[in-house]
């Protein structure tokens, strides 16, 4: 009877421990890709290494990627290149944004998204000096890009279309200004509350 006992447990003990292993090994399989592009087609391809180069306009020259299949793929030329709209590497969204928003010259550059939803804000540049500046830019739900950088532009354009939604307005207590910490902040909120 001790026997059986014992046998009847070691089974279970096993049964387990398999079921145990096979959810590692499905949560293995299900890891997304570190890196993946999504071109203007809406296509998304994912890959186990990417790089990429633009011209001095914003266009991309080049791409160099491995797929997760293991094809490898070295692209070079404006023309033969994908129009990539967003690229994803290391855990850092890169999207396909106007280079300089005064400016009607079609030049593009792939700024880091900080802030994703109906709002996104990206970061536009990394000063060097005695402390580190963020000037940040915003896209509104409108399609529209704004400088996070003066008062006019928050008082003219952020704060009303932020101000359109009704649970924003109700709920929001804080500043706006365009400090990084509380900007970024206040965007995110915006974005929970209005999606």
């Amino acid at each position: 009877m001790d026997m059986r006992l014992f046998k009847l447990s070691s089974g279970i003990v096993m049964l387990i421990f398999i079921t145990i292993l096979s959810g590692f090994n499905a949560k293995a399989q299900s890891e997304p890709a570190p890196f993946y592009f999504v071109t203007n087609e809406l296509d998304t391809t994912f890959c186990m290494s990417l790089d990429y180069g633009t011209n001095t306009q914003g266009f991309l020259d080049r791409m160099t990627f491995i797929k997760t299949n293991g094809e490898e793929s070295n692209i070079k030329g404006k023309g033969r290149v994908p129009n990539v709209v967003t690229f994803y590497m290391e855990g850092k969204t890169y999207d396909k944004v106007p280079y300089d928003l005064d400016s009607d010259f079609g030049e593009y550059a792939y700024s880091e998204r900080m802030v994703n939803g109906d709002m996104k804000v990206y970061l536009d540049k990394k000063i060097k000096g005695q402390s580190d500046i963020y000037r940040f830019y915003i896209r509104l739900t409108d399609g529209s890009y704004v400088k996070v950088n003066s008062r006019s532009n928050m008082n003219r354009h952020i704060k009303p279309a932020l101000l359109t939604c009704d649970d924003f307005s109700d709920a929001y207590q804080g500043e706006y200004n365009f400090d990084e910490v509380e900007f970024l902040t206040m965007v995110s909120f915006y974005n929970f509350l209005c999606e």
